[in-house]
């Protein structure tokens, strides 16, 4: 449904940074308010997107550009798909929860709410749209369908920037 990952010039101005893996999950449990009880799989998650917590050698930091970070984009999409499917044993969010965390964007539409909520309104339009014609491809909206839009949204190209 989204189009191909291209970092060109039109998606990665010069001040735009990519998120690091750990900056993406912190965001994702933030901003649907995702129960965490161990964190043990978060760290394995991050391991798998190459971001070791405490594990740079440098003291400049982990870095923050496509370079560094854009090889990773199929684990980055699968954790964020697994979190908000609640298949991450201990990180739960239930139907109830992402309705109402929903509901206080204020938001009058669900693709409106879920931008609000994700990234305060800056996803695309272009990233929007395909996700937009997935929600209306389904007869009713279920908890299902809410959950793969927002996992389409947070793997969307212009969530991975800020």
């Amino acid at each position: 449904i989204l189009q191909p990952w291209n970092p060109g010039a039109a998606l990665v101005a010069a001040t735009a940074k990519f998120r690091r893996p750990q900056h993406l999950i912190v965001s994702l449990l933030r901003s649907l308010e995702l129960t965490v009880t161990d964190w043990t799989h978060i760290g394995t998650a991050l391991s798998a997107m190459g971001q070791r917590p405490f594990d740079w050698p440098a003291p400049n930091g982990y870095p923050d550009g496509v370079g560094a970070w854009g090889s990773s984009l199929l684990p980055r999409w699968g954790i964020a798909s697994r979190l908000i499917d609640d298949t991450i044993p201990t990180v739960t969010v239930s139907d109830a929860q992402l309705q109402m965390v929903l509901q206080n964007t204020g938001a009058p539409t669900l693709l409106g709410a879920m931008d609000q909520l994700l990234s305060g309104g800056r996803l695309s339009p272009q990233d929007m749209a395909p996700i937009q014609a997935h929600v209306d491809s389904f007869p009713t909206v279920t908890p299902a369908v809410v959950r793969e839009a927002l996992a389409l949204a947070a793997s969307a190209p212009s969530y991975q920037l800020y």
